[in-house]
């Protein structure tokens, strides 16, 4: 497991992580308390932003496109907290293009499959070489870029509630972003090594990680809320006149 502790980081150490595992987890980067006006918030857009929910059985488990109709996510993405962790492995000028709150609970305690993200989100959609293929995820458009697209993104993943083995903490296999866009034989074939890693966070906790690192996520064995917030950074512009849009 790769973290370090937020008041003894060690920025080199930081970005080495990041650069060889794909991944690295801060704890304690933002106190429980810090969190409860944002979580609030959250709870409230669930409720009446049914475009960009995502429910089950009447329960939202997935927000999307949240830096535009919560301004409270917009602002959070620019703490300083997150901004300096971003930028040392970035570069001056990231900043947030999506941001996604995902949950659990036991009404809706869903799983996902070994992965890569792959995609990013636009303001609209533009046809050009090597991006593609397109999709709507609630109402916006997402297309799969080169991978050196994906390979400028950082993702920051925010825990709002405690996220341990019993509520489905995220798994990675660390370094497996160096290896590109993997197809599903060599997807197999990093899951057959058994070198992955439980990723259990606490509330406040940050795991910084790229796209491309392969993950997976089980259902809760316990299930309770699961809150993460999923917010990425790239400080690349699109070409084109395609417009970071998430």
């Amino acid at each position: 497991m790769l973290y370090f502790p937020v008041s003894s980081i060690d920025e080199i150490q930081f970005c080495d992580a990041i650069e060889r595992q794909g991944y690295c987890i801060v704890p304690g980067v933002f106190e429980a308390i810090s969190l409860e006006l944002l979580k609030s918030q959250l709870s409230s857009s669930r409720n009446h932003q049914s475009v960009h929910s995502r429910k089950h059985k009447g329960e939202s488990f997935a927000l999307r496109n949240i830096l535009h109709f919560v301004p409270e996510v917009s602002e959070f993405a620019r703490q300083k907290e997150l901004i300096s962790m971003v930028e040392s492995v970035l570069g001056t000028g990231a900043r947030a293009t999506k941001a996604i709150l995902f949950d659990k609970t036991s009404t809706v305690n869903w799983h996902l499959r070994w992965h890569q993200d792959l995609t990013i989100s636009v303001k609209e959609k533009i046809d050009l070489p090597d991006y593609g293929p397109w999709s709507l995820k609630a109402g916006i458009n997402h297309v799969q870029p080169p991978v050196e697209v994906m390979q400028s993104i950082l993702a920051a993943r925010v825990h709002l509630d405690a996220c341990g083995a019993d509520n489905a903490a995220l798994e990675v296999l660390p370094g497996s972003h160096s290896a590109g866009k993997l197809s599903e034989e060599e997807i197999n074939l990093w899951k057959s090594r058994g070198e992955s890693q439980l990723c259990e966070c606490q509330v406040g906790d940050v795991l910084f990680m790229r796209p491309l690192l392969l993950h997976c996520s089980g259902k809760a064995r316990k299930p309770d809320h699961r809150r993460v917030l999923h917010i990425e950074y790239s400080a690349l512009d699109l070409p084109g006149g395609l417009e970071w849009g998430g």
